[in-house]
């Protein structure tokens, strides 16, 4: 919750390009009907962490892969959210590269909630390494692993 004075300070900031309002209201009138679909689509995932969706999860799909899927959607969420202020203010070049990083979350999501999937390398099915089948939890388990040597690579770097 934001203090009233807080709020007060907040409004009274503003830094606005030329003629950046009247751009929001053609953007706000031109594309309601995308942002009416947006506002659904976020409310649906919003949803799953509000409890009103039952979750049912598939084969395969225990506590810890459930957590980092849950995990990835709430960036997800913060993501989409993000682009459509963006889009709402007409930064679209801004938001055309958050929409790539959206689609990376996604597809990290895709990876992790498959029941079977087939890597391929130019096209051509990778033969499965014995011992090592790529089940979701394995697969959860790669994910947080690599997002773990990121952090720390990132980290003691600076």
């Amino acid at each position: 919750m934001v203090s009233p004075e807080l709020q007060q300070v907040a409004e009274e900031i503003v830094v606005e390009l030329p003629y950046e309002h009247l751009a929001r209201v053609a953007i706000e009138n031109e594309l309601k009907a995308e942002f009416d679909l947006a506002a659904e689509v976020f409310d649906l995932a919003i949803g799953l962490f509000a409890e009103k969706i039952p979750m049912n999860p598939g084969p395969g799909l225990d506590d810890d892969v459930i957590v980092t899927v849950l995990g990835l959607l709430a960036k997800s969420c913060k993501q989409h959210r993000a682009i459509v202020l963006l889009v709402e203010h007409g930064i679209d070049e801004v938001a055309s590269s958050n929409v790539r990083m959206l689609f990376e979350t996604m597809a990290a999501t895709t990876f992790l909630t498959r029941h079977r999937i087939i890597l391929k390398e130019n096209g051509k099915r990778i033969s499965p390494v014995p011992g090592k089948t790529l089940t979701t939890r394995f697969r959860s388990s790669l994910y947080r692993a690599n997002e773990a040597f990121q952090y720390r690579k990132f980290h003691s770097a600076a």
